[in-house]
C-alpha cells in the first residue's frame, strides 16, 4: 500500500516465526523493517493494508488489528477475543462513516463474524455468520456505492455448500444473501468482490461444475447486477474563454462521465478549485469564476475522489469600451406641403445609433450636442440607440460624454474610452429636392447623383446663416447643371 510519505508498505507471513512489516521506496534502494510481529501478541499478519482517512495504514493479523504511522511507527490497535470475535483472515476496509470493517474466521459456532473498529481502537462485533444465512469462512468485505457492506464466504450449508454472497449494513443488519452454485456462478470464492465503474459487482470462484472423474473444474469470474449506480470515471471542465478581464466573471461547466458511458452536468455538485485564489475565486456550487487580479490560474473540479482536467485561465487588465460605428436612422414619416409656397421641412432622422466594442451596462446620455433625445434603448448590449425628434437643423454635433453622472460604462465600471468623450459632426442638406413633400435620404441621393428635377433648395447650404443665391449656386455646382 502506498503511504502518504511516498513509501510502499507491506507485510510478510514467512518465515512463520518471523513475520514482519516493511517499508521500501519506489526505486527499491531504501528498504527497512518497520516491525517484527513476534512477541507483539498479534499473531501473523493477514492480507493487505488499508490507508485510512487519517493518513495511517491499518492491517489485521490473526489475533488483532494494528496500525503503521509514518510518524510514530508500528502499534497494536485491538487484540481479538478469539472465542467471540473470531480470528483475522483478510484485509480491512474503511466505510463512509470513517470506521474500519472486517470479517473474521471462526467465532461463535466456528462460523465467522463481521466487526467494526474505530480509529481509536473501539471494537464492536456487528454480525455472527452462519452456514445457512451468510455462509462461513469469510473473505474481505467490499463497501459498495450504496454504502452497504458486501461479502463472500468460502462455504455454506445447503444450496450445494459452495459459499454465499451477502449484504449487511454498517450497523450489522443482514439485508440479503445468495447461494453460489456449481452450475451457475461457480463456488467457493477465495477473494472479496470488487465494484466496476458500471456499478456491477464482480467476483471469482475457485471451482465450477464437475469433471467426468468427479473433480471440480477450474473456477469462474461472475457478475452481480445489484442495481447499483455506476461510478463517476472522469470530469471535463469547459468554459467559453481562456482569457477574461479583471473584474469580470466567467461561467464554468463540469460534465461527468460514468462507467456505463452516460454523462451528466455536475456543475452544481462538484467542488470548484482555483490554483491561485488571488487571481480568481468561486462562489459555492455555482461554477462562476470571478477575476480579482491579473495573472493566471488553473481551474479544476472534483467529486467523489475524481478530479477534472486543469483549465488554464488568464486574467488580463480590463479595457474600456470604445466606439466602433455611428449610424443615423431614418424613419418613414410623411410631411404634407400645402399651398404653392415651399416650406422649410424637417428631416426624417428618428434616431442616432452607436456601436461599442463591448456591452454598455450603465449610463444615459440624454443630450446629443443640443439635440434632446426622447428615449435610450440597448443598455446591456453593444449597440445603443437614442430616439430624437425630427430635426429642422442644417447641422448638429452629437457628443457622448465619458464623464459625469451620465457616464457610459461597461459591466466592470470602465467608462467609455477611459473617460474620453466622443463627438461627431453631422451636416444635413435640408430641403425637399425631389419635390415629394418629405425631406429624406432620397434627397441626399438625388443631389449626389445629379438627377433631381426640379431643384427646390430651402436651406442654408453654405452655413452662412441665410438662405440665398449662394445656396442655390452651391447645389448647382454639386450637380453640374443650371437651374431651370
Amino acid at each position: 500500500m502506498f503511504g502518504r510519505d511516498g513509501y510502499l508498505y507491506g507485510v510478510t507471513t514467512s518465515p512463520p516465526a518471523f513475520p514482519i512489516a516493511f517499508r521500501i521506496n519506489t526505486s527499491g534502494d531504501s528498504y527497512s523493517v518497520v516491525a517484527r510481529f513476534y512477541n507483539t501478541g498479534l499473531g501473523t499478519p493477514e492480507k493487505g493494508l488499508v490507508l485510512a482517512s487519517d493518513g495511517i495504514l491499518y492491517g489485521v493479523a490473526t489475533l488483532g488489528v494494528y496500525f503503521i504511522s509514518p510518524v510514530s511507527g508500528f502499534h497494536p490497535l485491538y487484540f481479538f477475543n478469539t472465542p467471540t470475535d473470531g480470528a483475522g483472515t483478510d484485509a480491512l476496509i474503511q466505510a463512509a462513516d470513517g470506521n474500519l470493517y472486517g470479517a473474521n474466521y471462526s467465532g461463535p459456532g466456528n462460523t465467522g463474524t463481521v466487526f467494526r473498529v474505530a480509529l481509536d481502537g473501539t471494537f464492536q462485533k456487528i454480525l455472527n455468520l452462519s452456514g445457512a444465512t451468510t455462509g462461513t469462512s469469510p473473505n474481505a468485505l467490499l463497501r459498495a456505492s450504496d454504502g452497504d457492506l458486501w461479502g463472500t464466504t468460502l462455504l455454506s450449508s445447503g444450496g450445494g455448500a459452495g459459499g454465499k454472497i451477502y449484504r449487511v449494513t454498517t450497523d450489522g443488519a443482514l439485508l440479503d444473501s445468495t447461494f453460489l452454485t456449481t452450475a451457475g456462478t461457480g463456488i467457493q470464492p477465495a477473494a472479496p468482490l470488487i465494484q466496476g465503474t458500471d456499478g456491477k459487482l464482480y467476483g471469482t470462484t475457485s471451482a465450477y461444475g464437475r469433471l467426468a472423474n468427479g473433480q471440480f473444474a477450474s473456477g469462474t469470474i461472475f457478475v452481480v447486477d445489484a442495481g447499483l449506480t455506476s461510478s463517476l470515471t472522469s470530469i471535463a471542465v469547459t468554459a467559453p474563454n481562456t482569457s477574461i478581464a479583471n473584474g469580470t466573471s466567467q461561467q464554468f461547466t463540469a460534465t461527468g462521465t460514468y462507467g456505463d458511458n452516460s454523462v451528466a452536468d455536475l456543475t452544481a455538485q462538484v467542488e470548484w478549485h482555483s490554483s491561485v485564489p488571488g487571481v480568481a475565486t468561486f462562489g459555492a456550487g455555482t461554477g462562476l469564476a470571478s477575476a480579482v487580479a491579473t495573472g493566471w490560474t488553473e481551474i479544476t473540479a472534483s467529486l467523489n475522489g475524481v478530479t477534472s482536467n486543469a483549465f488554464v485561465m488568464t486574467v488580463t487588465a480590463p479595457t474600456p469600451p470604445v466606439l466602433t460605428a455611428y449610424r443615423v436612422l431614418f424613419g418613414s414619416q410623411s410631411y404634407t406641403v400645402t399651398g404653392s409656397a415651399r416650406k422649410r421641412l424637417p428631416w426624417q432622422i428618428t434616431g442616432i445609433q452607436v456601436v461599442f466594442s463591448k456591452p454598455i451596462a450603465t449610463g444615459s446620455v440624454t443630450s446629443l450636442g443640443g439635440v434632446t433625445a426622447t428615449a435610450l434603448s440597448g443598455l446591456g448590449t453593444d449597440t445603443l440607440t437614442w430616439t430624437v425628434p425630427p430635426l429642422s437643423l442644417g447641422a448638429f454635433v452629437t457628443s457622448l460624454s465619458g464623464r459625469g453622472a451620465n457616464v457610459l460604462q461597461d459591466a466592470q465600471g470602465s467608462p467609455l474610452a477611459a473617460g474620453a468623450g466622443f463627438s461627431q459632426d453631422l451636416k444635413v442638406l435640408l430641403g425637399d429636392f425631389n419635390d415629394d413633400g418629405v425631406v429624406s435620404s432620397a434627397d441626399l441621393v438625388g443631389v449626389n447623383n445629379a438627377i433631381v428635377v426640379p431643384y427646390n433648395v430651402m436651406a442654408d447650404i453654405t452655413g452662412d446663416g441665410a438662405v440665398n443665391a449662394a445656396d442655390v449656386q452651391l447645389v448647382r455646382t454639386r450637380i453640374g447643371t443650371s437651374q431651370p
